[in-house]
């Protein structure tokens, strides 16, 4: 191939067209989410998250005293969740500002610095900027941008890092530095960052790269944050979550979700990211390779969910992947078009470049009505689900017992909205029912049942044998079907 023939390829965008769509499509996005506002926490981490941030401004705190429905003496209990402490120091801000509901604001400034970093990055690359919108358009990135939890920051994290780590290898020290602190803070959003990072830089050190040095004591620097957090909120430097278990069943239950994900929904993703040759190709396709493969074989695969909600709950993994897809996209895909203009007749040329153009058009436009949809679907389920949580809230008192299907309900109830004392159906014996009414007087049975999935179908079934079993004076205040799917009841039961 001669350089003539292969500089005859013409941009089917120049770079400031390129920039100028992807600037319009992060408006969008931003303009739906802000019109569109998430009203409430939807998944039950996110409220974990939260609730983190909300301790951490008012001075810190794990735990809140209550008193134990049986005996009357007061306990602690523990309030503050066991996830590394990263997301929720990033969102203090929002919330000391803007109280619990602004903490939604760190996952849209994330999502937006995440796509954008990724995009100065392939621009630096001499690639087309356009190609984040693989990271923006990915269906778990535009409803996790709306979700206070720490997929959107992973995104922004090693969409910087990797960018700066790229800058340190032309000799800017400071990007080197940069890049190592933002690999070891990733610990602090979520172990698995540090995956998508460690390949490079291990590269660096075996290459002897001059700013090796750099990215090591960064990555010092950065991880300290991690090990300083967990050390002043759990009392261990090394605390660590308890993982869910690795195992060949998992990757089986998961792999035709998540590949369809990384072939589909990112187009052609894996085959791009093993079919790159640009740049410290081998750590890329090691860093992709290694990345996945955790979380193919990794415990969770939302299966208690239905199929729209799985789409989401596993391959959010797959975000802080995204920045590498995008980049291994620019290579693959410009190549193998060049390769097919070289091959074309001059007036096959000129219509592959028309079609090639009216294509992007059609994407950009189908984007575009689909980052739209994404913040009016989930805004309205979101809507139902505050429904749900007003009407608890509503409808049992502050410092009230409440017996309920513990992790239907956990996302709609905390402390910080008012005290009451949750205690799971799933503990409590006949027995245990009549002691508690004798002592209490009174407390609240709260059911919400789901038919979304064979998993939450069962726990409905087993909300209706538990009702059928009490032989306790009830009186029903709320029964509200919320959806097609959500079925909440509420009963007041006495002696």
């Amino acid at each position: 191939m001669s350089q003539a023939a292969d500089a005859a390829f013409p941009p089917i965008l120049p770079p400031r067209d390129a920039a100028r769509i992807l600037v319009a499509l992060l408006a969008v996005y931003s303009l739906a989410f802000l019109v569109f506002y998430p009203p409430t926490v939807t998944i039950a981490d996110e409220g974990n998250y939260v609730r983190q941030a909300q301790l951490l401004t008012r001075g810190g705190g794990r735990t809140l005293e209550v008193v134990d429905p049986f005996t009357d003496e007061t306990v602690e209990v523990l309030v503050i969740n066991d996830y590394p402490l990263g997301t929720a120091l990033l969102m203090v801000p929002f919330v000391a500002v803007g109280g619990r509901g602004a903490a939604h604001l760190l996952a849209l400034v994330c999502t937006l610095a995440g796509v954008a970093f990724t995009a100065r990055w392939l621009h630096e690359q001499q690639r087309s900027p356009l190609w984040a919108v693989l990271v923006l358009a990915y269906p778990a990135t535009a409803i996790m941008g709306r979700v206070a939890m720490s997929e959107a920051p992973s995104l922004m994290v090693v969409a910087a890092g990797l960018w700066l780590y790229w800058r340190g290898l032309s000799g800017e020290r400071a990007s080197s530095l940069g890049a190592g602190f933002l690999a070891g803070f990733s610990l602090a959003l979520r172990e698995a960052n540090v995956l998508l990072f460690a390949p490079f830089f291990i590269g660096s050190v075996v290459r002897r790269d001059a700013g090796w040095p750099l990215l090591a004591a960064g990555s010092l620097a950065g991880v300290a944050v991690r090990l300083v957090s967990a050390w002043l909120f759990f009392g261990d430097p090394l605390f660590l979550k308890q993982p869910a278990p690795f195992s060949l069943e998992s990757a089986l239950v998961s792999a035709p979700i998540y590949l369809t994900c990384l072939l589909v929904l990112v187009p052609g993703g894996l085959f791009a990211a093993f079919a790159y040759r640009g740049e410290r190709s081998a750590e890329v396709r090691l860093a992709i390779g290694v990345f996945v493969l955790f979380h193919l074989l990794y415990g969770y695969s939302a299966a208690e969910s239905g199929l729209a909600k799985r789409l989401v709950l596993g391959p959010r993994y797959f975000i802080p992947l995204l920045p590498l897809l995008a980049l291994t996209a620019a290579e693959v895909w410009p190549r193998l078009a060049r390769r097919l203009w070289l091959r074309s007749t001059p007036e096959r040329r000129d219509r592959l470049l028309r079609d090639a153009r009216r294509a992007i058009a059609a994407v950009v436009a189908a984007v575009a009505l689909g980052l739209v949809a994404v913040h009016v679907v989930h805004w309205s389920w979101a809507a139902d689900q505050a429904e749900i949580r007003d009407a608890i809230y509503e409808a049992t008192e502050d410092g009230s017992v409440i017996v309920a299907n513990g992790k239907a309900i956990g996302k709609f109830m905390d402390h910080l909205y008012g005290q009451r004392l949750v205690i799971d159906r799933s503990r409590m014996t006949p027995a245990h029912l009549r002691q508690l009414a004798a002592r209490q007087g009174r407390f609240f049975i709260v059911l919400l049942d789901r038919t979304d999935s064979a998993y939450w179908r069962r726990n409905a079934a087993e909300n209706s044998d538990f009702m059928a079993s009490l032989r306790l004076r009830r009186e029903q205040l709320v029964d509200l079907r919320v959806t097609p799917t959500d079925h909440l009841r509420i009963w007041r039961v006495s002696e």
